[in-house]
């Protein structure tokens, strides 16, 4: 049985660790047997992003922020392996926004690099980068919204 090596967009993991619309795709891809995910620094630090936002726009209190960060660390260090973001990966993230066929935005080509980088599947649930991720040859997870 071959193992299943995935590299989560920050959207997946925030999935898993907020209450989110996303949240039963995300364990979805959990779901695979056997799994070995792969989370970059530029996602945790997106997912940061995104519970601080909340507590912006007053979706979360700070203090459920708090738990959130408190799970992402968690949950990253039980379940995930973490990387680095390398400046390979900015350089071909640049080739790919260059190419001006795709519709990428800089964050989500860095995943995409990265993702390639290390030989991994991509499960990410934003379609414009899915199809960009295909048009360039990164494997994909594809789990449906119910």
């Amino acid at each position: 049985m071959s193992v299943t090596e995935v590299y989560l967009d920050a959207n997946v993991i925030i999935g898993l660790i907020t209450t989110d619309p996303l949240s039963d795709r995300a364990e979805a891809v959990l779901s695979i047997d056997p799994l070995l995910v792969f989370v970059s620094d530029l996602a945790l630090a997106e997912c940061a992003s995104v519970i601080a936002r909340r507590v912006r726009m007053l979706e979360l209190t700070k203090e459920e922020a708090q738990q959130a960060f408190n799970r992402l660390d968690e949950w990253t260090m039980q379940f995930a392996n973490l990387m680095t973001i390398q400046s390979a990966d900015i350089t071909d993230a640049a080739r790919f926004i260059r190419r001006l066929d795709l519709n990428l935005r800089l964050q989500d080509a860095i995943h995409i690099a990265a993702a390639m980088r290390i030989g991994t599947t991509l499960a990410t649930f934003d379609v414009k980068m899915a199809e960009s991720a295909t048009e360039l040859g990164c494997p994909l997870i594809n789990i449906k919204q119910n």
